[in-house]
């Protein structure tokens, strides 16, 4: 995958506009149980966002045989969507780590800290995108899966169909997200 297609995509550029409106929203100093409050949410989003997004690569990698990979690559597509799973993949764990630190840090300060504590607004903003790139990158994962699945099945249409000899009509170009 070009890095050209990850700038240039629609869950990049809405996850960077997101951040940007957040910027100009949130004042320069976040109050630090605030950010405590919306980094547990986001941990418990991205852990089950991800727990389930490795089960479903799982499935569809379990599921592939090599004629089929074959397929999809004269269809060019098997590529596109390994590599959009891929960088998915570590996207995701990124962001679960990330927040995962983000927490463990807000956690500790609100225990240290008596008299309140802030964070800098640009790591909630940091934060924010990498959230939002997360659950929108799945969003388009889940939207490849689709078309993998519509794929296998157009396949096993075509070898159901060479094994009885019955003629093939002319097939629709599925798009990679």
């Amino acid at each position: 995958m070009k890095i050209k297609n990850i700038f240039f995509s629609w869950d990049f550029i809405i996850s960077v506009l997101v951040a940007i409106i957040m910027f100009f929203i949130f004042p320069w100093r976040i109050n630090g149980l605030f950010a405590k409050d919306i980094f547990a949410g986001a941990l418990t989003v991205l852990s089950v966002v991800f727990s389930i997004y490795l089960a479903a690569l799982a499935i569809i990698i379990s599921s592939s045989d090599n004629e089929f990979i074959e397929f999809l690559e004269k269809e060019k597509m098997y590529s596109s969507i390994i590599d959009t799973f891929k960088v998915t993949l570590v996207v995701t764990f990124f962001s679960l780590v990330l927040t995962s630190i983000l927490y463990g840090i807000t956690a500790y300060f609100s225990i240290q800290s008596s008299s309140g504590y802030y964070i800098n607004k640009l790591v909630l903003i940091i934060f924010i995108f990498f959230f939002f790139y997360s659950l929108l990158s799945v969003f388009v994962s889940a939207l490849d899966s689709v078309t993998y699945f519509k794929m296998r099945t157009r396949f096993i249409r075509i070898k159901f169909r060479k094994k009885l000899k019955i003629k093939l009509r002319p097939l629709k170009k599925f798009k990679i997200h």
